[in-house]
């Protein structure tokens, strides 16, 4: 499965005239794409999808090159842990990581701007994910306080996954047919992405959450379809 999408996916050939590079953030590999024009003032965080136990940043590097290049902004992807060989929570593990270093990062570099003169306002943090990586990507934000969770904008969401609970609606009501993912597809997935006694846990299944948890938290965009 993970061949089948890096083959399927990934390109030696960035669009848009794109450059990356692999940077080690906390000890996770990933890619940094650089479009040729670019906002200092925010960085995208894009968390892959590929039902927890697929995906990787050479096979979704084309896709958010094409993206920082649209939106004018810098893009990490972290090569994170998967499952079944890594379950919960160590791909949370990693991405946390990743993102408590390029925080640091970017309030350097806030500093640094503001020592010259420019005046730029504290890290500005984009977070983006699609189908599984969503579940990884609120399970982030809801694990941030104070500056941490202050400096993330935005978070965009592309056909989440955010109930993977024993009696999650996908599992009992799906009933239309999907080129990509059936309900089967992503049952199995959660079964190897944590033990069912924690799919009810709001880091898995953001859908769980209690209002308190949400208080203050970014704006969220999500596309479907």
């Amino acid at each position: 499965f993970r061949e089948t999408m890096d083959t399927t996916f990934g390109n030696v050939f960035l669009p848009n005239d794109v450059d990356y590079s692999a940077v080690d953030y906390a000890g996770v590999s990933c890619d940094v794409l650089n479009p040729v024009v670019y906002s200092s003032g925010s960085v995208l965080l894009y968390i892959h999808g590929g039902c927890f136990i697929g995906g990787s940043k050479q096979a979704y590097r084309p896709f958010v090159a094409s993206l920082a290049h649209t939106i004018f902004c810098r893009a990490v992807v972290p090569d994170f842990k998967l499952a079944p060989t890594f379950q919960f929570p160590a791909s949370l593990d990693d991405i946390q990581a990743v993102f408590r270093a390029l925080y640091t990062e970017e309030v350097v570099a806030c500093s640094l701007d503001n020592y010259n003169g420019s005046q730029k306002k504290d890290p500005e943090i984009v977070i983006m994910a699609d189908g599984s990586g969503a579940s990884l990507a609120l399970a982030l934000v809801l694990s941030l306080r104070g500056q941490y969770r202050n400096s993330v904008k935005k978070i965009i969401l592309i056909s989440p996954w955010l109930d993977i609970s024993q009696n999650a609606y996908c599992f009992s009501k799906k009933k239309a047919s999907d080129e990509l993912i059936t309900s089967e597809c992503i049952k199995r997935a959660a079964e190897l992405y944590t033990h069912k006694d924690n799919r009810e846990n709001p880091l898995v299944s953001p859908l769980k959450v209690k209002k308190e948890q949400i208080e203050n938290f970014p704006e969220v965009f999500i596309q479907m379809g």
